[in-house]
């Protein structure tokens, strides 16, 4: 919501984005964001109070996509392919491992997106992306599944199978990023670098449409 603020009312912003359908969703998890406290989550760095992880029928949206057993994953699914971007952010805190990063990301597998989509993806999208946090001294790493493994046994990559966000976007041939922010980093430093790596991905995909001249990103979700 800050970055939106930032684009409408700054005069430059606007004129760079004027042709960018930019549609967001604010708050998924309703009954969840209503659902205030400052215990659920122990040791969590801010904010004072935070939503709970369940609906308010306690279902985890988060694993929800496909199934649509709730009535936020069908006006989801509405207002996706009603909008039918060609790129989606999907924007989470974690409650997890203590991350070295504050900040990582969980691509969709660009082998599973395949074709010239999944080649975009992995050869300049996500290079690119990550090379502009880089510049802002913003360090990021991709999201690795964690359970009780040592380095050397290795860590597997996360799939995002059509249950999540990302994987169940990626069906419809919509490029996909996850965002997880880590809750034991302060909250200020999470929003922050959150706001950058949006900030990136827009100038991302606005400098390749000037590039190839046609809108091969004209929306983004």
């Amino acid at each position: 919501m800050l970055l939106l603020r930032d684009i409408v009312q700054n005069d430059s912003l606007k004129q760079k984005y004027k042709n960018s359908l930019i549609a967001v969703i604010p708050v998924y998890n309703v009954g969840g964001a209503l659902n205030r406290n400052s215990h659920t989550r122990a040791n969590q760095n801010g904010p004072v109070s935070y939503g709970f992880r369940g609906n308010g029928r306690n279902f985890d949206l988060n694993r929800d996509f496909i199934k649509q057993d709730t009535k936020n994953a069908a006006a989801f699914a509405e207002i996706f392919h009603t909008v039918n971007p060609d790129v989606f952010i999907d924007n989470h805190v974690s409650n997890g491992a203590d991350y070295q990063y504050a900040l990582t990301h969980l691509f969709t597998q660009h082998d599973k997106l395949g074709g010239n989509l999944g080649i975009f993806l992995e050869n300049e999208m996500r290079p690119e992306i990550e090379k502009s946090l880089q510049e802002k001294e913003i360090l990021i790493t991709p999201y690795v599944n964690v359970w009780g493994n040592t380095p050397e046994a290795g860590f597997s990559q996360f799939f995002d199978s059509p249950r999540y966000s990302t994987g169940y976007t990626t069906l419809f041939h919509t490029l996909g990023l996850m965002v997880e922010t880590h809750m034991l980093k302060p909250y200020k430093i999470r929003v922050t670098q959150t706001y950058e790596l949006m900030l990136s991905s827009l100038r991302f995909y606005r400098r390749k449409i000037r590039k190839n001249k046609k809108p091969a990103c004209k929306r983004c979700f």
